[in-house]
């Protein structure tokens, strides 16, 4: 029984190690590759990012154009009321509450309108920033694909070359010993399979860098290994049969239209400049409530009579005269609107039961004219010219570079397929001059110098083919990366 446990726990211990194996290799075309990197490089998700902050920078503008509106508060105690004489009349709430609200209406602010073309070229430069960030790392994931499987198929041309080697120093060794041939040839061959082992070496270690650079773009754990499907014979016939005619026409190229759209942004800062000489016109409207307990009134130690020139209470026309004399026609008229509201509201001398509301309101246009600023308008005018000016001129420079950059690529795309045919003839022709040394040598008719020779130019015109096949997949994507197309992904 404890045998059956144990063989059982066994089997799932392997079934578990095996998917665990499984799940940390990845398998990939070079269509799956490049949306990997697109999807999880740090570099495309912060472009990405950027177009995103931009639209928020375009909305943020666009509110300057809605209407506001604000509310305040405030709230105060009187610790000291107001007093109409030095030792008289005084008056005063002790609790006072004020609300209001003001709405704002921007009728014409040209300013915003110049910040919105900025906003708008400053937008367009984040999505061209994305696409060239899109197109690099397409360019980057495909070299980097064709790097791999560069050196895959290298370090299998110097395996079967050592093993060719290997095969040389067996025959040779075997004919020394029968007396047969000689030593030197033994020894020839033994030093040719020995020279060839550090670029085994070197190769085996360029596989490695080069597979930490593909797990980088990917964004991929380097303990997750990583297994490229394909070969660069599988591109030889697409290649060889191609008839696509290059163009030299550069207008998608990233970096032109990203200068042309610095250019329409400084366009717009001129514009934004020119902007602060035009007046502003906006609307606003106000509303507020006054809340406070009705005003105390404190006669203090002083009779009317004292308070308005000694005159009494029973002389009445007098006392009118007193008090119309001490207060004026405005304090008259404050005065007579205290007494309504206080009978209206039943107040009475010493009460402050009552609270009394008031709610003004206002509405208006209000008109800003710029006059003068210190000559700091002139200054970012100017300053905004001479940008312009200097783009454009770097803008000229950078088409001529541009142009020359496509002329090189399709030159070395030329290059490179004129030399796949010409090592493709080559290959051959040194397989059977290998094949033909090799024979002979075995015949006792050939020797081991003419042997190493023909083993030498084989291995090398199969690398030298290879690297051909990989020059021009490099140049076509360094073309399509400088005329800005974009790469089209199978099953997109």
């Amino acid at each position: 029984m404890k045998r059956i446990v144990l063989t059982a726990v066994a089997v799932c211990m392997a079934f578990v190690l095996a998917a665990q194996e499984s799940s940390r290799k990845v398998t990939l075309t070079l269509d799956e590759a490049i949306k990997i990197a697109l999807d999880e490089n740090p570099t495309i998700k912060i472009a990405d990012m950027e177009v995103e902050r931009q639209d928020y920078a375009r909305r943020e503008t666009v509110g300057n154009l809605l209407p506001s509106l604000s509310a305040s508060g405030d709230y105060s105690y009187s610790i000291v009321k107001q007093k109409m004489s030095k030792s008289g009349l005084s008056f005063g709430a002790d609790n006072t509450i004020t609300v209001g609200a003001t709405l704002a209406v921007p009728l014409f602010v040209p300013a915003v309108y110049a910040a919105l073309q900025l906003n708008e070229a400053q937008m367009a430069d984040a999505v061209e920033s994305a696409r060239s960030s899109r197109l690099s790392m397409v360019n980057e994931v495909r070299k980097a694909y064709y790097n791999i499987l560069l050196l895959n198929e290298s370090l299998d041309v110097l395996h079967e070359s050592e093993a060719l080697m290997e095969e040389t120093v067996a025959n040779a060794k075997n004919m020394y010993e029968a007396q047969l041939g000689s030593e030197y040839d033994y020894l020839t061959a033994l030093s040719n399979l020995s020279s060839i082992k550090p670029n085994i070496i070197q190769t085996q270690g360029s596989i490695e860098v080069a597979y930490l650079y593909m797990h980088m773009l990917l964004s991929m754990p380097n303990d997750v290994e990583i297994e490229l499907v394909g070969s660069l014979d599988d591109y030889s016939d697409e290649i060889v049969n191609s008839s696509a005619v290059y163009s030299t026409d550069i207008s998608g190229n990233t970096t032109l239209r990203s200068l042309e759209i610095q250019e329409r942004m400084l366009e717009a800062q001129l514009r934004a400049a020119n902007a602060q000489r035009i007046p502003t016109i906006s609307a606003f409207g106000t509303i507020s409530f006054y809340g406070n307990d009705m005003p105390e009134i404190d006669f203090g130690d002083m009779g009317f009579g004292d308070m308005f020139g000694g005159v009494s209470l029973g002389d009445y026309p007098n006392l009118v005269n007193a008090v119309t004399t001490a207060l004026g026609p405005s304090g008259m008229s404050d005065l007579n609107r205290l007494l309504s509201s206080m009978s209206e509201s039943g107040y009475s001398t010493g009460s402050s039961n009552s609270f009394w509301w008031q709610h003004p309101a206002s509405v208006g246009v209000s008109i800003s004219i710029p006059i003068f600023s210190g000559n700091k308008i002139n200054s970012q005018v100017k300053q905004a010219r001479i940008a312009i000016e200097q783009l454009r001129m770097q803008r000229e420079y950078q088409e001529e570079a541009t142009g020359m950059e496509v002329r090189t690529a399709i030159s070395n795309l030329i290059t490179a397929r004129s030399s796949m045919e010409a090592n493709q003839t080559a290959m051959a022709q040194a397989r059977k001059a290998f094949d033909i040394s090799n024979v002979r040598y075995r015949g006792g008719m050939g020797t081991i110098l003419e042997l190493n020779t023909s083993q030498f130019q084989f291995t090398q015109a199969q690398l030298n083919y290879t690297q051909a096949v990989y020059d021009y997949l490099a140049a076509q994507a360094d073309y399509e990366q400088i005329v800005g197309l974009d790469y089209e992904v199978d099953g997109e």
